[in-house]
């Protein structure tokens, strides 16, 4: 007789408590025997936990006071309950700090595939950072992903604001003005309308009369 099997399955790409089954066929023999089917289940390796969460993307830059959403992806066996949930925390002097502000969701589907995501409507400059999303799934069994980075652009404000100076003539003298702005400021100064052309710092912001 002629065997031939074949594994319906994979163990690779399920998550989870997952079975994939063996079924043995034996073709019949030239002296007509009938066909005979074994049927044999092989548990998967992997647990209770999901697949690692994926992120939709790694890296997003927003523009203060819009709005910013943050999404991970994550699977496992698609029989296995309950359905996935989300959590998210933020990465915060190197550790992983419990998140209490944004909107989160999570939808599952029936293959067994779940998005989870992270909502700031609107997002600030404090919402900057690095986050990470955990997918839990069935006894409680949860994975985290990897880091996703928000960056939020927004435009300048002043903190330093040069005042009215009296320098002795032919002493040097400084102007400086300091902004807070992301990406950093770039300053030009200006006299009567006039771009001033002597010894300006458009990094620091100071302005030099020596």
């Amino acid at each position: 007789d002629c065997v031939w099997s074949e594994w319906s399955g994979d163990c690779s790409t399920l998550c989870g408590q997952a079975e994939r089954t063996r079924t043995i066929m034996t073709m019949p023999s030239a002296s007509g025997s009938p066909c005979r089917q074994e049927d044999s289940t092989s548990q998967c390796a992997g647990g209770l936990a999901p697949c690692k969460p994926v992120a939709v993307q790694n890296n997003m830059e927003v523009i203060e006071n819009s709005n910013a959403m943050l999404s991970c992806d994550a699977e496992q066996y698609a029989d296995l309950h309950p359905p996935i949930t989300f959590k998210w925390v933020k990465v915060v002097n190197g550790g992983d700090s419990e998140l209490t502000g944004g909107s989160k969701d999570t939808k599952n589907y029936p293959n067994g595939t779940a998005r989870g995501t992270l909502t700031f409507s609107p997002v600030l400059r404090d919402h900057a950072g690095q986050y990470k999303c955990i997918a839990v799934g069935a006894a409680e069994e949860s994975v985290k992903s990897d880091k996703l980075t928000l960056t939020v652009r927004y435009k300048p404000e002043l903190e330093t604001i040069p005042s009215s100076a009296y320098p002795r003539k032919d002493q040097p003298h400084t102007l400086r003005c300091v902004a807070n702005s992301y990406p950093s400021s770039v300053y030009t100064w200006r006299r009567v309308g006039k771009l001033m052309p002597i010894q300006e710092d458009q990094v620091n912001g100071d302005l030099v009369f020596d």
